[in-house]
Parts: C-alpha cells; sequence; structure tokens
C-alpha cells in the first residue's frame, strides 16, 4: 500500500492482504474522518478513526441510528431484517427497555451458577494442555468455554448443543472462502427458527431460566414475541461466542508476545480484573459499528476514491472502525495486558455485560505458569494459535 493509499472497506478481504495497524495510523493522522466511495451503485459513507471522535458519535444517540442495523454489508444494501426487535438493532426508547430487560434476566442468581460452572471448565481444560507441547489453543481451549456457557445460561437441553454449534460455526464462517453464503445464511435461519420453538415451549413450561424471563416479561406493556425472543437468543449467542472466542485467543497471543506483560500480571502487579478489561480493548472482536446519521460531519475530509457519491443530504452512513483507536497512543498505553487503558478514557461501547464474561480468561490467567508462542507468522482472523503452556 503507498503512502495515501485508500483501502476498500467493503472488501471483507481488505486486511487479510493489508496490515490494519499500518493503514490505521496513517489514515488517524492524515486524514481521521473521511468519505469513503463505494463500488457500483452502492452507497458511500464515512469513516470515523479517532477514539474522540468516535466516542463523540456514540455519545450522541440523537445523530446515530442503530435501528436499520449496525454491520456495514447490511446497510450497503439495505436494512437489517431484525430491526427494532434486537437490543443490537434497536434506537431508544425501545433499546433502553429491552436492556432493562436482560440485565433483570441476567441476574445475579442465574449468573453465579454459570460462573461456577466457567471456572470449572476453564480450570480442566487448561489443566489438560499444559506441559503437553504444542497444541492449537483456539480449537482445543478457546472453542470450547463461550457456547457452552452460553448454552447454560440458556438452559439449552443438552441434547440439542451439539446441532447449535454446528449452525454457530456455519454461521459465523459466513467469509470463510470453505463455507457456501447459502449454508451460512440456512444456519442463521435454524438458529432462529430453534429458539423461536423454545420460545414456546418455555412459555408453556416457565423455568427458573434467562429464556423463560424473556419470554414472560412485559416491555412497554406488552409481552416481546416470539420472534423477537429468538432474535435476541440469536444475537446472545452469536455475539457472546465470537466475542469471547476471539478475545480469548488475542489475549493468548498479545501475552505470548510481551512476556513482560505476562510476568507483571503473574507478579501481581496488575489486577486480573484491569487485565481482562485491556485484552478487551487490545483484540477488539467488534471491527466497526455502522449506523445513518442525520447530519454530515464538520470536518475536514477526504475521498477514497473518484466516485460520483455526493456530501450533501442526510442520511448519511458512518462506521466508527473500533479497530483503530484500540492503537491510539494519545487515548492508551502502548502495550497490551498494562495495568489499565486509562483512567479519562472509558470503553467504546458497553452492552449487557456481567461476572461471567470473565470468569474464563481469569481463571485461565491464574492456572498458567508461562506461555510461548509456538510457530505463528500472522494470525489476523485468530482462527488458529498454536502455542505451548507451562
Amino acid at each position: 500500500m503507498g503512502a495515501g493509499e485508500f483501502l476498500d472497506l467493503t472488501d471483507p478481504a481488505t486486511f487479510v492482504r493489508h496490515e490494519p495497524r499500518d493503514y490505521w495510523q496513517e489514515i488517524r493522522s492524515q486524514h481521521p474522518i473521511y468519505w469513503h466511495d463505494s463500488p457500483g451503485d452502492l452507497p458511500g459513507f464515512w469513516v470515523v478513526t479517532r477514539f474522540s471522535d468516535i466516542q463523540t458519535a456514540y455519545r450522541n444517540a440523537k445523530f446515530l441510528s442503530s435501528a436499520r442495523g449496525t454491520v456495514l454489508d447490511v446497510l450497503l444494501h439495505g436494512n437489517d431484517s431484525a430491526s427494532g426487535k434486537m437490543l443490537a438493532v434497536t434506537d431508544r426508547p425501545r433499546h433502553q427497555q429491552l436492556r432493562n430487560l436482560m440485565l433483570r434476566a441476567f441476574s445475579p442468581k442465574v449468573l453465579g451458577p454459570v460462573v461456577e460452572r466457567v471456572e470449572q471448565r476453564t480450570r480442566s481444560l487448561v489443566a489438560s494442555v499444559v506441559d503437553v507441547g504444542t497444541f492449537d489453543f483456539a480449537a482445543e481451549v478457546a472453542e470450547h468455554i463461550p457456547m457452552t456457557t452460553i448454552c447454560d445460561l440458556l438452559s439449552i437441553p443438552d441434547g440439542d448443543r451439539a446441532e447449535l454449534l454446528k449452525w454457530n460455526k456455519l454461521a459465523l464462517s459466513a467469509d470463510s472462502e470453505e463455507v457456501d453464503d447459502l449454508d451460512s445464511l440456512i444456519a442463521r435461519n435454524d438458529i432462529v427458527s430453534y429458539f423461536m420453538d423454545l420460545a414456546k415451549h418455555r412459555r408453556e413450561n416457565p423455568g427458573d431460566d434467562v429464556i423463560t424471563m424473556i419470554a414472560s416479561t412485559q416491555v412497554d406493556g406488552e409481552l416481546l414475541s416470539d420472534e423477537e425472543v429468538a432474535l435476541n437468543c440469536y444475537s446472545l449467542i452469536l455475539g457472546g461466542d465470537e466475542s469471547s472466542r476471539m478475545s480469548a485467543i488475542g489475549g493468548v497471543k498479545a501475552l505470548a508476545e510481551n512476556p513482560g506483560q505476562w510476568a507483571a500480571l503473574r507478579a501481581g502487579a496488575a489486577s486480573l480484573d484491569d487485565a481482562v478489561e485491556e485484552v478487551l480493548r487490545w483484540v477488539t472482536p467488534a471491527m466497526h459499528f455502522a449506523g445513518p446519521r442525520s447530519s454530515t460531519w464538520r470536518s475536514p475530509v477526504r475521498r477514497s476514491g473518484p466516485g460520483t457519491s455526493s456530501l450533501c443530504g442526510t442520511p448519511r452512513l458512518t462506521t466508527m472502525r473500533q479497530c483503530s483507536p484500540i492503537r491510539e497512543p494519545s487515548t492508551w498505553h502502548a502495550s497490551p495486558a498494562s495495568t489499565s487503558p486509562s483512567a479519562t478514557a472509558p470503553l467504546l461501547r458497553r452492552c449487557v455485560s456481567g461476572p461471567g464474561g470473565t470468569a474464563g480468561p481469569v481463571v485461565l490467567a491464574r492456572g498458567v505458569g508461562a506461555f510461548n508462542r509456538a510457530s505463528w507468522q500472522s494470525v489476523a482472523d485468530l482462527l488458529e494459535l498454536p502455542v505451548r503452556l507451562q
């Protein structure tokens, strides 16, 4: 990539071919907000790369909407089919109502036993691979924790879990050359259909579980439809699995590459809670957040190509590139797994969370003496991670 060259952010393979850190460093310094023309008849969009601008956009709900969707590829071709029904693709006041419902569903009473099982499962997985030589951390450890935990949280019957895991793998492989787009779409539909059936069953046979709570609690005077219950469970399955798995893999990779940080963590120079928060910031599985903005950016801008898109009129799509400010020197510490990000710079965006989200990484940190990288070149997609644990 030459100096001043803009990459095509509509192509999922762009950062397989190019190093993202070098690109975003140049863009932040030269063109922190710019207009990106899309190929063909697709609409163009704003690209926002600095922490302060992204934070401003997130805090101003009046000018940035989630209701049409939050994924660029979906928005370029229309609206998200879950718009207004799923927590992640709603605006206030509906968003706050659904969020409050989820927070009540994830009560300490529900989460307590789940956290205990996460800790037991993680200890067992770590013990099975310590001192065994080189193994794939992604496949043998990280893959097994999130989905089983989410299934525990939602009280998914044991007999259904293997099929749900198979669908989830297909659904998350939409950009893989080895998986047909139709297979991925069918898997997503199968997940939603499964949870619609399960929501109906839990309404008729209520229990002390998250799905029963979501299905039986009124929001704005009405119960959620079976489809709304299913879509929010679908969001938990896909988002929870991918985010937790990628964070665990990326965290181990960062610590193996920075043994001094690992030694500091083991010695107690940094708290485990702060280290987990730092891993979530450092890895950032969510590469971007997209949404229509009701006004143009009042900032010097550059265009990414010759295209014909006009910068006037509203609304205009905006993408906050969350993978960019995680390496912004003026905002964060320079190295991974430092004691904390910054006292004056909160996380970019925090949705429903609870103690279950950090239990696995904390146990992992307590149970391993040292990380040693095996042989890897670049694990941009974090699908494989050969390591040795001692």
